[in-house]
């Protein structure tokens, strides 16, 4: 999958994730109830997400997994305006830097193009 088609389907659901939450935003966090199963919920430590792993996910995975940075880096940033263009380019920043290093975690290269990108 080309970078290009996999930043317009990032971009696309990024968009769409961002309006189903709107009204939710700022809701406190509903406590799960003792009926809700957590036995099988996989954990996972976003630290520890190399590009490397990334890179061996199937597209869907690792397009939903950019998307699920894009959004936390947006949350984390308090951005409610999401300038596409912008996004185009940090996303293949993003590829760029972790086909060149993909030993680094993933959070520590969204950080790097994300923190003061958009601001």
């Amino acid at each position: 999958m080309s970078t290009r088609k996999l930043t317009q389907i990032l971009i696309a659901m990024l968009l769409l994730g961002e309006l189903s939450t709107i009204p939710a935003y700022g809701q406190p966090k509903p406590v799960p109830t003792r009926s809700e199963p957590t036995q099988n919920a996989a954990i996972v430590d976003l630290a520890q997400v190399t590009c490397q792993s990334v890179s061996k996910m199937s597209d869907q995975d690792r397009a939903n997994t950019l998307i699920f940075f894009h959004g936390y880096m947006s949350g984390k940033n308090r951005e409610r305006l999401v300038d596409v263009a912008q996004l185009t380019t940090i996303t293949g920043k993003i590829a760029d830097t972790c086909n060149a290093r993909p030993e680094t975690p993933l959070m520590q290269v969204f950080t790097q193009f994300r923190s003061t990108a958009q601001k």
